[in-house]
């Protein structure tokens, strides 16, 4: 962590909630838990009480943009949010070189987002930042790491951009069994999807949880491997929940970049936090916020509609799914 900050702060878990920590600087945390190391690069705030976790996504270890672990996807926006904001590191990228993202799966027993979800709750209880003052964020694999840690920390939002949901579906395929390699060895895939399935989709882990976090979820209508493989089968299951239905706005947008995958510009997502932030977070929700520029963000509902009426045949489910879909049509 020293190639992001000077000072980095080792504690073990039971030390976290009574430690006082620097404010209005951004300083380094490691824990060290059942031999793991668990990094996270936070700055808190002396002026408002909300709490902004960042996830990251996939990296590269060779050409040009070549980095290595622990990766702070957005760590330079700490200076954009007046909250505290936190970044957190996956320990899975520890197992193996070829695993350039984990989606914080961790090791057979050893469930590293869990673990996660316990450090940030330690931090916010020992700073007062109520769970409901906690917005997560992040694209594509750190999406997943965002809902997941919501749905474990109850009451907390997140907002997630282009994000995987269903890891089976995810389109580099090599990169997903690269990761199913490390983190279980050769155990075979059937009961990987019975014993650890909640780690491997959201849906599962809401079953398990019995329980679906305030999601807000943008998603590019022209990126076909989120629409196709991760959206619509979200939806199809989502559908399926017997509980809380009313809690996920998925919000579909165009915009002109060449890789439809790739997320909303950092201009455009930081406005989006601090809007999100301003509407669902309990400090917040006294304040009327601008809604932001939609010029990225046109609506593309007919391609929608054609991908949903192609993947779903049955009438009376289709109608729910537009129900349940909002449509952003600002």
């Amino acid at each position: 962590m020293n190639r992001f900050v000077d000072k980095i702060i080792s504690l073990e878990l039971d030390e976290i909630e009574k430690y006082s920590f620097p404010r209005d600087e951004l300083f380094g945390l490691k824990i060290i838990e059942n031999g793991v190391k668990y990094e996270f690069l936070i700055k808190l705030s002396s002026y408002n009480n909300n709490l902004i976790c960042f996830g990251s996504g996939a990296y590269k270890n060779s050409g040009p943009k070549a980095t290595y672990p622990p990766i702070f996807n957005r760590w330079s926006w700490n200076k954009d949010f007046e909250e505290s904001v936190l970044f957190y590191n996956d320990p899975t990228l520890y197992l193996n070189n070829e695993v350039k993202l984990g989606w914080g799966v961790g090791f057979k027993e050893d469930y590293y987002l869990e673990i996660i979800s316990k450090i940030i709750k330690l931090f916010a209880k020992g700073n007062n930042i109520s769970n409901n003052d906690i917005l997560f964020y992040g694209s594509s694999g750190g999406g997943f790491t965002s809902i997941i840690l919501a749905t474990l920390i109850k009451k907390s939002k997140v907002f997630v951009n282009n994000s995987q949901l269903i890891l089976k579906n995810y389109y580099h395929k090599n990169v997903y069994k690269r990761m199913i390699k490390a983190c279980f060895g050769d155990l075979d895939i059937d009961t990987i999807y019975e014993k650890y399935g909640y780690r491997l989709s959201v849906l599962e882990m809401f079953k398990k949880e019995k329980y679906v976090p305030s999601i807000v979820y943008y998603v590019n209508s022209e990126s076909k491997q989120d629409i196709i493989n991760q959206c619509i089968p979200f939806v199809e299951g989502f559908l399926e929940l017997p509980f809380l239905k009313d809690k996920v706005e998925i919000i579909f947008y165009t915009n002109n970049q060449r890789n439809k995958h790739n997320p909303l510009s950092n201009k455009k997502t930081i406005e989006i936090i601090k809007k999100v932030s301003k509407e669902n977070l309990c400090n917040n929700k006294n304040e009327n916020p601008k809604n932001p520029s939609t010029n990225e963000n046109a609506i593309s509902k007919k391609k929608i509609k054609k991908y949903i009426s192609r993947k779903l045949i049955n009438r009376g489910k289709l109608l729910k799914i537009k129900k349940l879909l909002k449509f952003n049509q600002e």
